[in-house]
């Protein structure tokens, strides 16, 4: 959005910046990053009074002060002298930052821009009066106006703070119910190549949002774009696996059935076609992370392969266990998956499989291997893996043993 003569502009969809004719005050703040991050939780709760301890909390307990009040009331001396040259260059009071009664209070005066108010306004509009099928031009032109404010997630950059979380999550659902408004209307009008092309735009700012992947899978398979539906979706749902370990959703599966069973049924398949579908579907690199039932179905096949030939397939299990015998919460399990998996993609191999039970175990096949094999592998992951032992007071227990027709040579270790 272009500026008009010497207002003060705020983004905070994305990138955050404060600008003034277009040019960023942001060099102001020079090493004064945590007046900077203070500015940002200031904004985000403007016209409100912030008890002292609530500003505490929220952003200085992570740094490891002797005096927090005293660290606040320094950080405050720096904000107010960068307010005041930035009001000095807008050469009226457009930001105030007061102390009241035990509460700060920050506000916006006067004519400024603030991206997040106007898509709150757009998002009270189209919430109250949605989208109807009908060609509203002037609707329209405001819902993709609206649309093109959120330039990606609220504040990017603020992860170590927690209360940056609950509003990201607020504005990513407004986005999203926008976003499904426009969408709707395009499919229902059977745009779908517009669909296309704006569910692509999207996803370069959202890319693991499974709406949107829903959406453009859906517009593929309408337009008779079979090809570029399943590479599309083998390429997401790997990229889900191995770096969110997330399944696609119910929908998605939906939709790729829908594909599958067109292609096949109006034109049927042969070898060649039969094999691309099986590598399009294949992990380039790494370790390859699979569902549940994919893997216990996997593992039946290994069953009937074992009737008629020679050589090993290890199965294990790995348990994860905490040292002081507490439940390990679903929330720290992501967490410990996030730190082990560099790991694992290490020292398994790309024709290896892996899966995650549940919050406490993965189950694993190493194909072409052996006890010993798997007892190096143990001693290498065990030596790696001592910080995320550490880190998280847990224990691995490794059982593994060759898959065979007869149940024998079970073996458990722990590390």
């Amino acid at each position: 959005m272009d500026l008009n003569n010497g207002r003060l502009e705020i983004l905070t969809f994305g990138s955050f910046d404060i600008l003034i004719d277009g040019e960023s005050l942001l060099t102001q703040f020079g090493k004064s990053q945590k007046a900077l991050s203070l500015l940002k939780y200031f904004i985000s709760n403007r016209g409100k009074k912030i008890p002292v301890n609530r500003i505490i909390e929220a952003n200085f307990k992570l740094y490891d002060y002797t005096d927090y009040n005293n660290a606040l009331r320094s950080q405050v001396h720096r904000l107010r002298k960068i307010i005041k040259d930035i009001n000095s260059k807008l050469e009226c009071e457009v930001m105030r930052l007061d102390f009241v009664a035990g509460n700060y209070v920050f506000n916006l005066e006067k004519e400024y821009i603030l991206d997040v108010e106007i898509f709150e306004d757009y998002v009270c509009k189209f919430s109250l009066n949605p989208l109807e099928l009908e060609d509203n031009f002037e609707k329209i032109s405001e819902l993709k106006t609206a649309l093109k404010l959120y330039r990606g997630d609220y504040i990017e950059g603020a992860e170590f703070y927690d209360w940056i979380f609950p509003l990201r999550t607020h504005y990513k659902r407004q986005y999203l119910m926008l976003f499904s408004q426009y969408i709707g209307h395009l499919a229902k009008k059977a745009r779908y190549d517009e669909v296309i092309n704006e569910c692509e735009s999207a996803l370069s700012i959202n890319f693991f949002d499974e709406v949107i992947h829903e959406y453009l899978l859906e517009a593929l398979f309408k337009s008779n774009k079979a090809n570029q539906a399943l590479n599309h979706y083998n390429y997401v749902t790997s990229r889900f696996y191995t770096e969110m370990n997330m399944k696609p959703s119910e929908k998605m599966k939906e939709i790729y059935q829908k594909v599958q069973k067109r292609e096949n049924s109006e034109y049927g398949t042969d070898l060649f076609t039969l094999e691309r579908t099986i590598r399009l579907a294949e992990q380039s690199d790494g370790v390859f992370f699979c569902d549940k039932d994919f893997f216990i179905n996997l593992y039946r096949l290994e069953l009937r392969k074992k009737e008629r030939e020679i050589g090993k397939t290890m199965v294990g299990i790995v348990t994860v266990s905490a040292y002081d015998l507490r439940e390990i919460s679903e929330e720290e399990s992501v967490k410990i998956v996030e730190d082990i998996g560099p790991v694992v993609d290490k020292y398994m191999r790309k024709y290896d499989v892996i899966t995650k039970l549940n919050k406490n175990q993965f189950a694993f096949m190493m194909f072409n291997s052996s006890e010993e094999m798997i007892k190096r592998i143990n001693q290498r992951m065990n030596f790696l893996l001592n910080q995320v032992k550490k880190k998280h007071r847990i224990l691995f227990t490794l059982s593994c043993k060759p898959i065979q027709a007869t149940d024998e040579n079970y073996n458990e270790t722990a590390f």
